[in-house]
């Protein structure tokens, strides 16, 4: 994933690099390829697509405003004082 031939800029935070074209398996793979790919990557791409959509449905959520996300050794982290503030749609709330 730091490969700038794959990803110009590869170590700025770009999430609109995704946009469009589907990055391939060779340039991005979270979750390991072939014999290395992670035996639960389809539950857990499940299992968030299932959490990401009863929060939107729920619950408005909003950042504040602030720091940029860092870079960790491995990947991009929220700054140190990021937050989040979940308001619960009116009659969603459980």
């Amino acid at each position: 994933h730091k490969d700038g031939d794959a990803f110009p800029r590869p170590f700025e935070f770009d999430p609109s690099r995704f946009l469009g074209d589907a990055a391939a398996g060779e340039r991005f793979s979270p979750f390991g390829l072939d014999h290395h790919l992670c035996p639960l990557a389809s539950m857990s791409v499940q299992l968030a697509t299932a959490f990401l959509r009863v929060l939107a449905r729920r619950y408005t959520v909003c950042t504040r405003a602030g720091d940029t996300a860092v870079r960790g050794p491995y990947h991009w982290s929220p700054a140190p004082g990021f937050a989040a503030t979940l308001t619960a749609r009116e009659g969603r709330a459980t």
